[in-house]
């Protein structure tokens, strides 16, 4: 099996509608995005002042501390550049507390929220733009000229799911497309005995003979990457792949045959 999904596909879009520096700088350098918002939310969680180097170093090696910045930076990555409160916020890291043993409260999401926003200001002035074209017009367009209207009542519900509009849909046209090149040019024409099993929101799954690994997956790759115009800039999104014989996640002791990172 492998498992090809978009790196960040969403943060890659709204990085771009909102033209912010930071989130430019980090998208465009290679850096881990939740690794970055950890560090400069990590003071609302614990004194340990720490790197986003180092927290992404550490974060790989099973330092739980690290773990537990960079799994609360992901999670206000999401959050927060969706408009999502504080209580929400704190319920959905809540709803996780059995399998990741982190709690938090509503007050420090808010703080966390604050942090975030000083490290991103961009982000405000792309949904004041959202909220402008919601209140003239009534309609969004993403970059691949998918058209919604929104018929609801102008108000903070509203704003939140047009602000995740266009990223979410625009990830997900990007991951189709390539999808349908996949398919078309490799599965289709029989090459690598590959097979396309499914498609789950932000990836996809295929299965090949083993021996031709290290030959489909830079060829499913070469055809998902796409350049795509967002707010005037082309971009590229990348894609990355794990691979293995179930669609688990590898772990050494409990699931040594589950997917792992592919390096080129």
């Amino acid at each position: 099996l492998a498992e090809l999904d978009l790196n960040r596909g969403e943060s890659w879009v709204y990085a771009y509608l909102s033209m912010d520096p930071e989130l430019l700088r980090i998208h465009t350098t290679g850096l881990d995005f939740h690794s970055e918002t950890a560090a400069i939310i990590q003071s609302v969680f614990g004194s340990e002042e720490l790197s986003a180097q180092e927290i992404a170093k550490r974060t790989k090696e099973g330092d739980p501390f690290a773990f537990k910045l960079r799994f609360l930076g992901k999670k206000r990555n999401h959050s927060s550049a969706y408009r999502m409160g504080p209580f929400r916020a704190a319920e959905q890291v809540n709803e996780e507390a059995d399998e990741t043993n982190i709690t938090v409260t509503p007050t420090q999401m808010k703080d966390a929220q604050r942090l975030w926003i000083g490290k991103y200001f961009g982000i405000e002035v792309w949904w004041d733009e959202i909220d402008r074209k919601l209140e003239n017009d009534r309609f969004l367009t993403t970059s691949y000229g998918r058209k919604r209207d929104f018929f609801g009542f102008m108000n903070d519900a509203l704003k939140k799911e047009a602000t995740a509009y266009e990223p979410q849909s625009t990830s997900v046209d990007y991951l189709n497309h390539g999808m349908l090149r996949v398919y078309d040019e490799l599965v289709e024409s029989g090459h690598f005995g590959l097979e396309l099993l499914h498609q789950n929101h932000d990836s996809i799954l295929v299965q090949y003979p083993k021996q031709h690994r290290d030959q489909v997956i830079p060829e499913m790759i070469s055809r998902i990457e796409s350049v795509i115009n967002i707010n005037g800039t082309d971009v590229t999104i990348p894609v990355e792949a794990t691979y293995g014989l179930n669609w688990g996640d590898y772990h050494k002791e409990r699931n040594p045959e589950g997917l792992r990172d592919w390096v080129a």
